[in-house]
Order: C-alpha cells, then structure tokens, then sequence
C-alpha cells in the first residue's frame, strides 16, 4: 500500500499546532506495517513498527529531547502506544485502520489493450467507491457527534480533579512551562483562573483528555497575549511576573465575587 489518508478533521487535532507534532505523527503513520510481519523472529502486527529515538531522530530532524516529549504527549492522548526494550521501541499507531484501510481490488483483463472509454469507466468505478466510502465515514462519525450531545446517555468528567492531574505529572507540566517561558506557579494560577471562569459558566467537558486539552490551549493563549501586550509596553521580566500575578490574582477575585452574587 502506497498511502495513508487523512480527514480534514485532522486540523482540528489539539496538537495540529504544533509543527514537530505534526511531522512526527504523520511519519509514523508512513512508517507503520500495513500488514502483519516477522521481523527477527518477533511478530509485527498491522499498525506498528520497529525503531529507536536515534533513527527517528535522523529521519525526521527531530531532537531526542523533543522526540521523548512529542512521544509522550502523543501516549498521553492515546494516538500511540510505545513498547520499549534494551535494544529497540515498538511503536503502534492506535485506531490504524482511520489511517490505512484495506481495500482488495479484483481486475481481471481478457484483453491486454484497454481502450479510453474502459478507462473512463475505471476511473468513474473508482470515484464513486471512494466517495461512497467517504460518505459511510461522515455518516458514522455525524452520528457518533449526535450521541455525544444527547445529555442524559453522557457523563462528564469532573473538572475540579483536572489541577490535581496535571501537576501530579510534573515532567509534562515542567515541558509545557519551559516551552512558554513561565513558571509551574504561574501555571496553576492561570488553570485555578481559568477553571473558576469554566465553572461559573458552567462549561462541561467529556473526559480527562477533553478537558486537560482545552486547559493547556487555553493557557498557552492567555500566555502568548499577556507576553506580546507586556513585550509592546516596555516591560522587564521581572515586571511581567509581577503584574501577571497581580492580574491572576485579580482576576480570581473577581470570579469568586461574581460566583457569591449568583448564589
């Protein structure tokens, strides 16, 4: 198989932002077996592949050190799974077949010259199958949007655990606050922030994954704004940390006086 496809909901990938994110997933997507194989006397199942971060680090210009976290942020949302031994990583692609379907085509020709309108023909077999496939695709994924707004057959997730998660992981937490240039207090500030404004507003969220996503895009935003406003005013860093600390502070005491008049 010389393809992989990709729908265009890849966009809205929560790490779609991020270009060596995008460049590692789609090079193990290229990488991965699309059928079983024996390698070594050990069985690669369809979807996976033998490698080492060096090899990956030469094929894709990647370092290591952003290999490891790119990785790691790739498990934590469940896009892949890594085996690791002493000598190589196996690497599946979860959900492969969204990726690679397998589709046996059966052509049998009594005549070796095929004239123009046979080809036509061919070619117009060829688009409607892959446009009714792509249609079967739309319709399933509408429907599995349809169940997930129905409110009574849908449990959420209970955001207040959300802060206790992430720093409970702090080496995820220590990438992300080194990427932004802040620290993991300012951090907690702006998710404390961040989550009184979810819960006055009553924003829900499915899951761990949801909701741990839409914190770490919504900080890493409110970051890049409070820097660029702070960069445009002259400001030092020690002048940024104390008046994001002011604001955080502020902004949290107005959240709680506005929750007080609610109730």
């Amino acid at each position: 198989m010389g393809w992989i496809k990709l729908h265009t909901k890849f966009l809205e990938w929560e790490w779609a932002d991020d270009p060596n994110m995008v460049s590692l997933f789609i090079h193990l997507l290229l990488m991965a077996n699309y059928k079983e194989c024996e390698w070594h006397g050990i069985k690669i199942e369809r979807g996976q592949f033998v490698t080492s971060l060096s090899k990956l680090s030469a094929k894709t210009g990647i370092s290591i050190q952003t290999l490891r976290t790119c990785l790691n942020r790739l498990q934590s949302t469940q896009e892949i799974t890594s085996k690791l031994t002493n000598k190589y990583r196996i690497i599946t692609i979860c959900k492969y077949d969204k990726y690679q379907v397998v589709e046996q085509v059966t052509n049998k020709q009594t005549n070796k010259q095929v004239t123009s309108n046979q080809q036509a023909t061919n070619n117009q077999l060829t688009t409607a199958i892959e446009y009714k496939n792509n249609r079967n695709i739309d319709i399933k994924e509408k429907e599995r949007d349809k169940e997930k707004e129905k409110p009574l057959a849908q449990s959420f997730f209970d955001d207040a655990k959300l802060i206790q998660e992430m720093f409970t992981h702090s080496y995820m937490i220590q990438n992300f606050c080194r990427e932004l240039g802040i620290t993991e207090a300012q951090c907690r500030m702006y998710a404390e922030s961040i989550l009184n404004e979810w819960q006055l507003t009553g924003k829900t969220h499915y899951n761990l994954t949801d909701s741990r996503s839409h914190m770490l895009r919504t900080i890493r935003c409110r970051v890049q704004k409070d820097q660029e406003s702070a960069k445009k005013n002259g400001k030092t860093r020690e002048e940024r940390e104390r008046e994001l600390a002011n604001h955080m502070m502020q902004t949290l005491i107005e959240i709680n006086n506005a929750t007080n008049n609610i109730q």
